[in-house]
This record gives C-alpha cells, sequence and structure tokens, in this order.
C-alpha cells in the first residue's frame, strides 16, 4: 500500500543551464539529428558571467568542493564560488530567465496557459500569457433547487485549485530499453496512460534530465512548459527521445524548483521522478559524495512548498540514498525509516504509483462564486452524487474560509479519481454572491 502524499501557445526545448537552445526536433540528443552538436547550438544572449565571489572580509575567492559550500552561488570547476546573478533580484538575468538559490540564470517556465499541442522553438519558455482558467475540473457544478431550501436567485459555483505537476525523467544510459519504454507508456500511452485522462485537471510540464557531455554546461534538460490540456505538446517531445548518458540530479532538482517558485498560477507545485538511479548524482560528483548535495536541494524546494516524490524505475530495490531524498521531499527527516519512495517494477506498479501520487496531489479545495455569512455556515447543503455530506464531519465538509470551502475524508478522495457531481446550496440570506 503507497502511503497517500500530504501560455500562451506552449513551447518545448533543450537547454543546458549553462549553454544551448536547439529546434524542437533535435532538441533532446536525438531525433532527427540525434544530438545537440556544436553545429545546432544556438548561445543565448543576455544572460550575464559566472562572477567570482569574495570573501567579505577581503580574503579572496571562496574556495569550495561542492556547492553547498557556496552561499546564493554555486562551486564552480576552479573549486572557488562563483555567481551568474544575485538571488532575489529578477533583473540580474537576461529576458525571460530567472535567479535559481544557487545564483544560475536558468529558463523561467512563464505563466500558466492552454497546451495547444506544442509548438517548434528555439528560444525557450520566456514569457507567460496566461491561458484558459479551470472552471470546475472533474466536478459538475448543479444549481439550486426552487422552492427547497436554497433560493433560485444564489448559485453557488466554484473554481478547483489546479495543481501544477512537473515530470522529471531520468535520460541516462541506465534506463535504455524495457525501462524506458514502459514509464514513457505507463506516461503517454492515449488510452491507459497517466496525463491523457487528467490533462484538462492537472498542468503537466515534461523535464527530461541528463548530461550528455557533449556541449558545456550540466545539466542537459529537454523541457515542456507546465500547461492544462498539455497532452499533445508533451508527447510530442517525449515520444521521439532515447535515453543518453548521465544523471545529474541535484542540479536538475536546483533548476526546476526557481522554475516553479516563479511559476505564477495558483495551487500545489510537485515535481515527480521517474528513474533507476540508486545514487544521487551531481554534475561533477557520483556515490555518497553527491548525496548531500541532491537532499539539501531537495529539502530547499519542499521549504519552498514544492513537493518531491520520487518513483524507482526497476525490479531491484532503491537504495537508501533515494529513501532519503524521498522522505525529505515531502516533508520528513531523511532518516525517517518509512520508505517513501514508489517501486515502478512493471507497467502496472508504474501506473499505481503515477495515480496515487497525482492522485494525492489534485485539490479537494474549492474556490466559491461568493461569500458564505459568518454564523451560518452550518446551514449549507453540500451533496456529492447525490449523497448529502455533513458539515464538518472527517468525511464530509468544512469552510476554510468564507469563499473556501473543501471536502474530507472519503468525499476528497473519491473527487480525486473520475468524474463527479458536487452540488452546493445555502440559503439566500447566508450566501452574498461576490
Amino acid at each position: 500500500m503507497y502511503p497517500l502524499p500530504d501560455m500562451r501557445e506552449n513551447q518545448s526545448m533543450t537547454f543546458k543551464s549553462r549553454s544551448c537552445v536547439v529546434s524542437v526536433f533535435v532538441l533532446f540528443n536525438l531525433g532527427i539529428a540525434g544530438a545537440c552538436s556544436s553545429d545546432q547550438v544556438v548561445q543565448r544572449t543576455g544572460k550575464p558571467p559566472a562572477v567570482q565571489v569574495t570573501n567579505p572580509d577581503g580574503g579572496g575567492a571562496v574556495s569550495c568542493t561542492t556547492d553547498l559550500d557556496c552561499t546564493g552561488s554555486y562551486c564552480a570547476t576552479t573549486r572557488t564560488c562563483v555567481a551568474e546573478c544575485q538571488v532575489g533580484d529578477p533583473a540580474s538575468c537576461g529576458a525571460g530567465m530567472i535567479c535559481s538559490a544557487r545564483g544560475r540564470c536558468v529558463q523561467s517556465l512563464g505563466g500558466g496557459g492552454q497546451g495547444t499541442g506544442g509548438t517548434a522553438a528555439d528560444s525557450g519558455m520566456s514569457s507567460g500569457g496566461g491561458g484558459t482558467a479551470a472552471t470546475g475540473g472533474i466536478l459538475v457544478i448543479q444549481p439550486s433547487d426552487a422552492g427547497q431550501m436554497g433560493c433560485v436567485d444564489v448559485d453557488v459555483q466554484f473554481t478547483k485549485v489546479i495543481p501544477s505537476v512537473m515530470l522529471l525523467v531520468d535520460q541516462s544510459g541506465s534506463m535504455s530499453g524495457t525501462k524506458w519504454t514502459t514509464l514513457y507508456d505507463t506516461l503517454m500511452n492515449p488510452t491507459t496512460g497517466v496525463v491523457k485522462p487528467l490533462e484538462s485537471e492537472v498542468r503537466f510540464g515534461l523535464t527530461m534530465y541528463t548530461d550528455s557531455n557533449r556541449v558545456a554546461g550540466c545539466p542537459d534538460l529537454t523541457q515542456v512548459p507546465i500547461a492544462l490540456n498539455n497532452y499533445l505538446a508533451i508527447d510530442k517531445v517525449y515520444a521521439p527521445a532515447l535515453p543518453d548518458k548521465d544523471t545529474p540530479m541535484a542540479e536538475s532538482v536546483e533548476v526546476v524548483t526557481a522554475q516553479l517558485v516563479a511559476y505564477p498560477e495558483p495551487g500545489p507545485k510537485v515535481m515527480i521522478f521517474g528513474t533507476d538511479a540508486n545514487a544521487l548524482d551531481t554534475c561533477t560528483t557520483t556515490g555518497a559524495n553527491a548525496m548531500p548535495l541532491t537532499i539539501a536541494n531537495i529539502d530547499a524546494a519542499y521549504k519552498l512548498g514544492i513537493r518531491t516524490f520520487i518513483i524507482y524505475v526497476g525490479t531491484t530495490g532503491a537504495a537508501s540514498a533515494l529513501a532519503q531524498a524521498a522522505n525529505v521531499g515531502q516533508g520528513f527527516p531523511a532518516s525517517d525509516p518509512v520508505n517513501r519512495v514508489y517501486l515502478g517494477g512493471n507497467a502496472t506498479d508504474l501506473r499505481n504509483a503515477f495515480n496515487t501520487i497525482i492522485g494525492g496531489v489534485r485539490s479537494c479545495t474549492l474556490n466559491l462564486n461568493g461569500n458564505v455569512v459568518s454564523g451560518t455556515e452550518n446551514l449549507g447543503l453540500v451533496s456529492l452524487d447525490g449523497q448529502a455530506l455533513d458539515y464538518l464531519s472527517m468525511d464530509g465538509w468544512r469552510l476554510n474560509s468564507s469563499s473556501e470551502l473543501e471536502l474530507l475524508g472519503t468525499a476528497c478522495q473519491n473527487i480525486q479519481n473520475g468524474d463527479h457531481a458536487l452540488k452546493i446550496t445555502f440559503p439566500c440570506e447566508a450566501f452574498i454572491i461576490k
């Protein structure tokens, strides 16, 4: 039993965190040309060079072994701390870029949006132009019945809070073969996959991460920005992709965290990893030496309101390093004895893992189109599929504020799976429409 976890026109792109943008069909070291080779690289403009950090006492450069030795900066190959931007200053990077917590300039995810199948683009995801708002998610609102407790002129409507989920796919060489095809089919099969049936209820994005070592900079990220109705855009990029080389998990977390923090749409923000890696590698280090930085970056993401879930794609048990990362990604101590890694040794296990995680982050909170008058909360009638739900019951509903209603317990679990009809009725004197 798994633990239940507490754009305009869409664009796709590949970029080295410190180097290149390529057109969509050669984006991921696969496609037509098969690699992000030197003749395909378009160097970014407007991105400031890395500047060496100096000791405040005038003692020269700050030496380092890993990024953990640096504050607001990262450890360069010179073993000194450097930064491309000032953390917290959005103007210190070029247009369309943001500053990560470790002083790297990374691409912005832009604003929200409605996926349109994706368009080839070589300029990244710099601008967000809003999109079509979700108006009800999986729930169908029904008007009040005349002559009963409700008034015909009071129509309590709502919008569901929509989660934003970045799917991070390990594109390392060890994912070749059955692991790669099974993970792709689990996510993207148009009939049985995870993304297609939920694309109108969850903002999905894709990040495939690797380090090919063919172009300077790390990590190599192939991304599709987060949006509603994003299945076609993601599939256009993911379907032709193939595994490549290394697994720089730490820096990939850093980049995606910065993007999600800057992403303006409301609702839960989540990273879900599909990986067969037992080590939490960085761009420069593997094995036990790499683990502290990866765990620190995932913990930092959680403290910024971004949860991380890890699905292990393999038939053998996941290492303790993954368990520690999964623990801190969900707000628990790294050493917590509960194993929160989801095991996906076959197609069924993978599908169950993704559905459990995504079901758990789909919100049970509803924003009402008005305000419930204080002291009249218990006068509301809420029913799900024709069954009355009790106010303040563990399986019923409650008001978090005068304009926010939350379903609880089994009622919440039910609306996280499938289509349902929800009816909310308040007497005229108890509800003021905005």
